[in-house]
């Protein structure tokens, strides 16, 4: 009997890490809708507004190690915007191509070490110059960050 409850308990085990993993992944239906629960970071959302000026329209594409998100045509002052969970171990990290007539840049839009304790709605502006966030202390987008440089 002992040892039929240790391998239940093993089981049980497994299905709950199996379970977080798939959930962090994205796998498991509605993972990004799920309620912020306590061992488990908080939803993210990220919001990106095409702030070019002008009539620019603005291609972005943005991607983590684990989710491809696909490009998505902004006009002026349009937004994109996409949902998920943070890892448990805070490495998550999501990173966008921009693209409009004449520049071609990346920038990290999400890593979890700088950006979890700073936002759950994480709302962006991309400009000639790089990306800003919002600083919901200064309820201004002064948080800037270049372009990455270019890899080749």
């Amino acid at each position: 009997m002992a040892l039929f409850t240790r391998n239940v308990g093993l089981l049980v085990l497994l299905v709950f890490v199996w379970s977080l993993t798939m959930c962090d992944a994205g796998i498991l239906p509605n993972a990004g809708a799920l309620p912020n629960a306590g061992a488990l970071p908080n939803v993210t959302h990220v919001n990106i507004t095409n702030d070019l000026g002008g009539d620019l329209t603005l291609t972005i594409h943005c991607k983590s190690a684990d989710d491809d998100l696909g490009a998505h045509v902004l006009p002026p002052l349009i937004s994109y915007e996409f949902v998920f969970r943070p890892n448990m171990w805070w490495t998550t990290q999501y990173f966008c191509s921009v693209e409009w007539p004449g520049a071609s840049h990346y920038i990290d839009i999400y890593i979890q070490k700088r950006d979890q304790d700073r936002c759950d709605i994480c709302m962006w502006v991309i400009v000639p110059y790089g990306g800003c966030l919002f600083n919901y202390k200064t309820r201004l987008y002064d948080i800037c960050y270049p372009w990455n440089p270019p890899s080749y």
